[in-house]
């Protein structure tokens, strides 16, 4: 109804225009890494383990679980952890985890034995941003420690659900050397 030839400020009645909005497909992608930086130590020593949980995906994450699984030659020594059957479990699970972000937790323990130890930890459940449990992209929560691929120490770009040769994200260790 407007008329651009009497007046230029009017619309062009022969165009229009539509505008949408694209949302990404929901991508669900917790990874973990452990580190620790005693590398050396001795008998009865204490030694601390980082646990940092990545989300690399465009959801956000809650209640997610951490299971270490405790070796010969460490005692648990961390009250925020409960052991059952060699297997410790974050007393609390990490409450909310954003897209994009990162949270670190922290596991003690005593050392009791010597040589090269392997501590293992692993993502063993989480849900998304509703409460529903969810699928991550590229790797499968459980508590079991071995079903999780080749072991690579710190990676966590590769997709063992596409490549089961690769590593599994959701899991990762960290070495001591006792004596």
């Amino acid at each position: 109804t407007e008329n651009h030839k009497k007046n230029p400020a009017d619309d062009e009645d022969d165009a229009d225009f539509a505008e949408i909005t694209s949302t990404p497909t929901p991508v669900f992608d917790l990874a973990l890494k452990k580190t620790t930086t005693a590398t050396n130590v001795t008998i009865g020593q204490s030694v601390t383990f980082a646990i940092q949980v990545l989300n690399q995906g465009n959801v956000d994450a809650k209640d997610i679980v951490i299971t270490d699984y405790i070796p010969a030659g460490l005692t648990l020594a961390d009250a925020n952890w409960t052991n059952v059957s060699g297997k410790a479990t974050l007393n609390s699970p990490i409450a909310n985890l954003l897209a994009g972000q990162s949270t670190s937790v922290n596991i003690t323990f005593t050392v009791s034995g010597t040589g090269t130890i392997r501590n293992n930890a692993e993502i063993s459940a989480a849900k998304d941003k509703n409460g529903n449990p969810a699928t991550d992209k590229d790797s499968t929560p459980d508590a079991d420690a071995t079903n999780d691929g080749t072991p690579k120490d710190d990676v966590v770009t590769e997709d063992h659900k596409t490549n089961p040769n690769d590593d599994e994200d959701d899991a990762d260790f960290a070495e001591i050397t006792s004596t």
